[in-house]
């Protein structure tokens, strides 16, 4: 949690957010957790895929997940399927269950000043201030990653970007690893179409989909104005 409030801060920057210190990429990761509590055992397995450009500042992130538990030799499977879409201010929803979008302004959102640092330098910083420590660095994929400990969680990040996670809490085991990763590519319009459900706001009122980019540009207009 500490990571992923650390690496959405945005800055204000009148032409776009920035929170990567590259500009764009494509990664995909695989998912596994395991553990046992109170007799319950839980076993995960999934990926995940995300797409970005123009620093971060457009981001979406597909995870397709299934959850076995088992408890008194019975066990149970969950399927999950989630997808979210950030641009800019503006974050979207996509409950592929309900087959419908919610859209609003990211809770992650913090218009203001890095002083001068870079995006890395500042998650740096506040993680710093949360406890963390920096270990060490390591290569996922060819890419040297800086390692951090951070509340009894390890973290491997490139340039903002995290390509590893690794957590082990009351004995639930969990490892989130990239196993593709391609950086400075070219992306469109096309990488980011939604599923054509219907889009409503956070108040439950249904939007016109044909004017959702015209909206976020005006959101990202009002949060950048001084």
């Amino acid at each position: 949690m500490v990571v992923m409030f650390a690496s959405t801060i945005l800055s204000a920057n009148p032409n776009h957010y920035k929170r990567y210190d590259v500009k764009s990429g494509k990664i995909d990761y695989k998912i596994i957790g395991s553990g046992m509590i109170m007799g319950v055992e839980t076993k995960t397995v999934g990926i995940k895929r995300v797409l970005f450009d123009a620093y971060g500042a457009r981001e979406i992130a597909e995870v397709n997940k299934i959850q076995k538990t088992t408890m008194d030799g019975k066990t149970t499977a969950d399927k999950s399927h989630k997808i979210t879409y950030m641009n800019g201010a503006m974050i979207y929803h996509i409950d592929m269950k309900r087959k419908r979008i919610m859209r609003m302004q990211n809770p992650a959102l913090m218009l203001s000043s890095l002083k001068g640092r870079t995006p890395e330098q500042f998650a740096e910083y506040l993680m710093k201030k949360m406890g963390g420590k920096r270990i060490g660095t390591e290569k996922i994929l060819g890419y040297r990653c800086d390692l951090w400990d951070i509340m009894g969680a390890k973290q491997w990040i490139y340039k903002g970007v995290v390509l590893k996670t690794e957590s082990n809490t009351l004995g639930m085991k969990s490892t989130e690893v990239a196993i593709k990763a391609k950086f400075d590519i070219s992306l469109t319009d096309k990488n980011y179409k939604l599923p054509d459900f219907p889009v409503y706001d956070d108040k439950g009122e249904e939007l016109d989909r044909n004017k959702l980019k015209e909206m976020d540009k005006k959101e990202e207009s009002n949060g950048t104005r001084d």
